[in-house]
């Protein structure tokens, strides 16, 4: 595989994702994929593999990442909207939104081993190794789904969900890197939850507008970065204070959000389907915002990709 960072960009309208060069700023593909592909691609980087779920497909896409195409399908669950990779790579966990379900895939024969019930509208995950812990984001039981890994996959045990507020909405979740807290994006409330992934609660709600969509944290972990789909900004975060540090306007409607390490720069989807006002410069785009100084954050680039770019995430 090529040193160079890429982007990889779900474009839910256009059943492909972009594959965009990070350091050019251009997009280098399309990779034809299912239907309404939705959730970042989740990248197994020892055996160059991409995976994503395709929400309208019922399935998931297997992506050769030394030729950026797709290699094969693997059936799940209804409705699929995200999914993530257990830390040997040998397992994906799927959400499947449509039949309230999260379905564990083996990787290596490429097909659905098992099943298991959960809240309702389950949305996108993370796995916390030092945690062993699987936390999925219930969209529609306003909650956070809290699996312990160590039972082992045929025994897979659920613990009590995290409630994050009535109405809520939860739609992605990132865990800090020691594995104590995640960060939880409420697509319909005005705060982002932090939870105390020990204690399996709630620890505090910070405000940052209505509609956030995704978070990412910088390297050091010292700030986050939040999509405000209904506000067109990024909002950024002091994760010492937990508190906002400033506002970025981006472009219209965005919702995933990744950092490249190497160029300090955070890429955001612009997922809107009408007329803005940002121009078309920015519909369908990536827009590249330098975060060298989080406070300074400024956008300083618009990357044209496919039709209703969702999520993001990159490979460096």
């Amino acid at each position: 595989m090529a040193n160079a960072a890429k982007a990889y960009v779900t474009n839910t309208d256009s059943d492909d994702i972009s594959v965009v060069d990070v350091k050019s700023r251009k997009e280098l593909k399309r990779v034809s994929v299912g239907g309404s592909p939705r959730g970042a691609v989740r990248f197994d980087r020892e055996k160059n593999f991409g995976y994503v779920s395709n929400c309208a497909g019922n399935t998931v896409s297997v992506v050769d990442l030394n030729r950026d195409r797709e290699v094969a399908k693997i059936t799940v669950g209804i409705a699929p909207r995200g999914m993530t990779l257990s830390p040997d790579g040998r397992h994906a966990y799927v959400s499947n939104s449509g039949d309230n379900t999260l379905s564990i895939v083996d990787l290596t024969e490429r097909r659905e081993i098992r099943r298991i019930a959960m809240g309702a509208n389950p949305r996108h995950m993370a796995v916390i190794p030092k945690a062993n812990r699987l936390l999925v984001a219930q969209w529609g039981s306003d909650a956070i789904g809290n699996l312990d890994l160590t039972t082992g996959l045929t025994s897979l045990s659920a613990l009590s969900a995290i409630p994050v507020g009535s109405g809520a909405r939860p739609y992605s979740l990132t865990p800090n890197s020691d594995g104590t807290v995640a960060y939880v994006a409420n697509t319909q409330a005005d705060y982002i939850s932090v939870v105390d992934i020990s204690n399996s609660s709630e620890k505090k709600r910070i405000q940052v507008g209505y509609g956030s969509r995704a978070i990412a944290f910088s390297s050091d972990e010292k700030f986050a970065f939040v999509s405000i789909e209904n506000a067109n900004e990024i909002v950024v975060i002091d994760t010492v204070k937990n508190a906002v540090a400033t506002r970025v306007s981006v472009g219209p409607s965005p919702r995933g959000v990744a950092l490249s390490v190497a160029s300090h720069e955070l890429f955001s989807s612009n997922f809107s389907r009408g007329n803005s006002g940002f121009g078309d410069a920015a519909r369908n785009s990536l827009t590249v915002v330098d975060v060298k100084d989080p406070r300074k954050a400024k956008v300083v680039a618009h990357i044209k990709v496919g039709l209703g770019p969702c999520s993001v995430s990159i490979l460096e």
